[in-house]
């Protein structure tokens, strides 16, 4: 589930408490951002009860020595269009950094048989504030806000005007503690967050969460490093629903863990960890997680773990169920290995791992009929397994290629069927081209998305898009690029609704923008 993904923004969890997939990805912006960490398999032990399937950690740019800014415009298809401006410098131990985006577009008709288009609009505005304390400590704060206005169709059964409205927002402090600049030993933070969003339908939905959260770690001898952590979040979910009476409702947990991590030789390391979550509605759980990884050659490295992981429902959940008390927990355990290979001095790699999870008390909703709206239960036992792979080449000096592959099986064990919206096949790659003075690049992108069950047991067909990026470097502080999406104009279905109806999608679309860095 995209909710057993714990996405994280510099550390700090984005988990909505009353959201279906439990996080507002799409209320995003990938401006300002510096690189994106992601740690595959059960990482629940360490970073809570949403890590089930892994962590994606999203790292923004931080203050520059230097006060620099880049001021970024993009315009081009269903007259869309996309300012982006950001700054970030230092004064004295402050370091600042802050970025605003704005992105407007007339979209399509999400009814893929509708005759009015459906726009969509975002701001959002982030900003970071980092002041040293000393050589290894540092007090920051840092945040987002984003508003969005999308209009949306009654699935893509019905081309209807229907808007719905949406703000996020996220405030966090927090102390860090070390001997130096680069290593911490300890952090103590706290986090307010809340959302707010509109269905279109005469639905609202508000999320509150406050969070405490204190970790520490550090090196007991060369070959043994330890960790551990206190975490408290409450949460409440307000929900005004159209269709049934209004809920509130509001969990509380505190979580403790410990981690260690153990050099047993120079090619083998080991990682145990342990957690404690005490969740106010459904008492104490207490998973935990193996992981080894090792190599026996230069090139060769081979990787595995083994985690437990428990999900209470959030406020959402709760509320859509038949009653609050019908919902129980969900728990279960993943496990995955694989091996890797380098190719000599940075010339590429290969990786294929397996993994396997069965979870039980899954999350689920029931059958939608006219007369017969569907509610959330618990599926008694599912089990997903399947293979990735990932292919990364750096041919010469100006070629590059990537792919990557998911192959799957995601099945309802009770009831004998497929899962809803888990792709079979999954590929994606890309092919890099750049000049040997870095004045022009190109990008040429595609994925394929494999036949998958969608809807009221209805197969969504399989797909290929292909995407192309030119960059050429005018000056030395200005960049032009040409993008161009779904080049060969391909007339796809990323899903179908209940009726078996298919939304709408793009067709080949072309951007144009320039960046600016002064």
């Amino acid at each position: 589930e995209p909710r057993q993904t714990a996405i994280l923004l510099d550390g700090v969890s984005l988990r909505s408490p009353n959201a279906a997939n439990g996080y507002p990805l799409g209320s995003l912006s990938t401006a300002n951002i510096e690189r994106i960490e992601i740690l595959r398999g059960a990482q629940s032990s360490l970073y809570g009860p949403d890590a089930a399937g892994g962590v994606i950690n999203i790292v923004t740019k931080p203050g520059t020595v230097e006060p620099t800014g880049e001021f970024a415009l993009e315009t081009g298809s269903m007259n869309s269009i996309r300012a982006t401006w950001s700054t970030s410098g230092s004064k004295g131990p402050l370091n600042y950094s802050f970025v605003s985006d704005h992105f407007e577009t007339e979209g399509v008709s999400a009814a893929r048989s509708g005759t009015e288009l459906d726009p969509y609009d975002k701001d959002y505005f982030q900003g970071r504030l980092d002041y040293a304390l000393n050589q290894g400590s540092r007090l920051s704060f840092f945040g987002f806000q984003t508003d969005s206005v999308a209009h949306t169709d009654n699935a893509a059964s019905l081309d209807s005007l229907a808007v719905s409205k949406e703000r996020n927002s996220l405030l966090r402090g927090q102390l860090e503690l070390g001997r130096t600049q680069s290593e911490r030993e300890s952090i103590i933070g706290f986090s307010s967050k809340t959302f707010h969003s509109t269905d279109g339908f005469g639905s609202n939905y508000h999320g509150y969460s406050k969070e405490f959260d204190w970790r520490l770690f550090g090196e007991i001898s060369d070959r043994l490093s330890v960790g551990g952590g206190l975490e408290h979040s409450d949460d409440r979910g307000k929900q005004e629903l159209a269709w049934s009476p209004d809920q509130d409702v509001s969990l509380n947990t505190w979580a403790g863990y410990l981690n260690g991590q153990v050099e047993l030789s120079d090619s083998l390391f080991t990682e145990i960890a342990l957690r404690h979550d005490e969740n106010n509605r459904y008492g104490g759980e207490t998973t935990g997680k193996f992981a080894v990884s090792g190599s026996w050659h230069p090139h060769w490295r081979a990787f595995g773990s083994l985690g437990t992981f428990f999900v209470a429902p959030n406020a959402y959940y709760l509320a859509n169920a038949k009653s609050l008390s019908s919902l129980r927990p969900e728990t279960g355990a993943a496990v995955d290995f694989g091996i890797e290979r380098s190719f000599g001095e940075g010339l590429g790699f290969v990786s294929i791992g397996w993994f396997q999870r069965e979870t039980k008390k899954q999350f689920d909703w029931t059958t939608w009929s006219p007369g017969n709206p569907s509610y959330v239960i618990n599926v008694n036992r599912t089990k997903s397994k399947g293979l990735e792979g990932e292919l990364d080449l750096n041919i010469n000096s100006s070629w590059s290629a990537q792919l990557s592959m998911t192959l799957q099986e995601a099945e309802d064990l009770n009831g004998k069927r497929a899962l809803y919206s888990r792709p079979e096949k999954m590929f994606s790659g890309s092919i890099d081209w750049s000049s040997v003075d870095e004045v022009m690049g190109v990008n040429l992108g595609f994925r394929h998305v494999g036949k998958r069950l969608d809807g009221e047991n209805l197969n969504s067909p399989a797909f290929t898009v292909c995407d192309l990026t030119t960059i050429v470097r005018a000056r030395a502080n200005c960049e032009i690029h040409i993008r161009i999406e779904n080049i060969f104009d391909n007339d796809y279905t990323e899903m179908v609704d209940w009726n078996g109806n298919h939304y709408g999608t793009f067709g080949r679309s072309a951007f144009l923008g320039v960046t600016w860095r002064y």
